[in-house]
C-alpha cells in the first residue's frame, strides 16, 4: 500500500483473539479506533495515525517487513514463526484473557508414555500451528518427523488425527479439557509492537512510533496502580507517610483550619489493601481510592 501521509503512521493490528484487548488498549490511550463493519480497516481521530488495518496476526510481521505498514502489533510467536526481519520496539503486557505471556507448546494425549521431544519416534506425524518452529525443534533434537500445518484448534485433533500437536496455550484450560499434556515448551510469547527495521531512517515516523509506544505503555503501567487520597492529622503525618508504600514521595497539601493535611500517593494494586488498612489504623480519615487511567514516567 502507498502511504498518503509521510507524517502519520500506518498500523497493522491483529484480528481474532487479540483484537478486543488491542482495541481496548488504544481506546484507553484516547486513540479510539472506529472499525469499518464491511472492511478490515479502521480510522483513528487525531494526526498521529493515518490508517489502521486489522489482519491475521501471523501475517503482520511479513506485512511490516516489506513496508506496507510502519508498525504492527502481534505475538512474538508470530515474529519467530515468520522469520521476518523486524524491530521489536516494546512488549505490551496483555494476551487474550490475561496480562501474562502465552506459550508455544508440544502436546500429546495424557496416556502417552512420551515425556519429551527425545521420546518422539521418527516419522511420526505432528500437527502444528507453527510448522517452522516445529521443524526447528525437531531438527535441533535430531528427529525426523512429518509436520502438517493446522490453522487452529490443534488440541481438538490430538490424538484422533495425530499423536502430537504444537499449539499456543495461555491458561492450559483447553489442553486439560481435551485430556492433553505438555511435553515441551518451544517458547514463551508476549504481545509486541514491531516496526520495519529502517524506520529510524525517517525521523518523523521514528518519533511518532516512540510517541505511540509511550502512550500505550502509559495505559498498561497504570493498570497496576491506584491513587490513594486521605485526610491526615498533622500529628500523625510523619508516621502515616512513613508507612505509605508509595511509588514516589507522597503529595501533602494543607487544609483549612490547620489540624489536618491532605495526603495523596500512587500505590501498587498488589499492596493497596494492606496500605489502606495500615493508614486507617494509624489515624488517617476519609481514605479514597482513585483509579489511574494512564501513568507515564520519564
Amino acid at each position: 500500500m502507498t502511504k498518503k501521509n509521510e507524517n502519520a503512521l500506518r498500523l497493522a493490528l491483529p484480528n481474532g483473539s487479540l483484537e478486543k484487548k488491542t482495541l481496548e488498549l488504544f481506546a484507553q490511550a484516547d486513540l479510539a479506533i472506529t472499525v469499518s463493519p464491511r472492511r478490515c480497516t479502521g480510522t483513528v481521530s487525531g494526526s498521529m495515525i493515518e490508517e489502521v488495518v486489522l489482519m491475521r496476526p501471523q501475517e503482520i510481521p511479513w506485512a511490516v517487513e516489506q513496508g506496507s505498514f510502519d508498525l504492527g502489533i502481534c505475538g512474538q510467536d508470530c515474529v519467530r514463526e515468520s522469520g521476518g526481519r523486524v524491530e521489536e520496539l516494546t512488549m505490551l503486557s496483555y494476551s487474550r484473557s490475561t496480562d501474562g505471556p502465552t506459550r508455544v507448546v508440544l502436546v500429546t494425549y495424557a496416556d502417552n508414555p512420551c515425556r519429551g521431544v527425545g521420546d518422539v519416534l521418527d516419522d511420526v506425524l505432528v500437527l502444528s500451528e507453527y510448522p517452522n518452529l516445529t521443524r526447528q525443534l525437531f531438527d535441533t533434537s535430531g528427529k525426523r518427523v512429518r509436520v502438517r500445518f493446522t490453522a487452529g484448534s490443534t488440541e481438538a485433533m490430538v490424538p484422533e488425527l495425530a499423536p502430537y500437536g504444537v499449539c499456543l496455550t495461555e491458561t492450559g484450560a483447553s489442553l486439560q479439557a481435551n485430556n492433553l499434556k505438555i511435553i515441551g515448551v518451544i517458547m514463551e510469547s508476549q504481545t509486541v509492537m514491531i516496526a520495519k527495521t529502517d524506520i529510524v531512517k525517517n525521523s518523523k515516523l521514528a518519533k511518532l512510533a516512540q510517541d505511540l509506544k509511550r502512550l500505550l505503555l502509559g495505559v498498561i503501567e497504570a493498570r497496576g496502580y491506584v491513587m490513594l487520597v486521605m485526610n491526615v492529622p498533622r500529628q500523625q503525618l510523619e508516621e502515616i507517610t512513613g508507612c505509605l508504600r508509595a511509588l514516589e514521595s507522597p503529595t501533602v497539601a494543607g487544609l483549612a483550619g490547620g489540624a489536618f493535611v491532605s495526603v495523596s500517593a500512587v500505590v501498587s494494586k498488589r499492596e493497596v489493601n494492606d496500605t489502606f488498612l495500615e493508614v486507617l489504623r494509624r489515624g488517617a480519615r476519609d481514605v479514597i481510592e482513585i483509579p489511574i487511567s494512564r501513568m507515564i514516567r520519564r
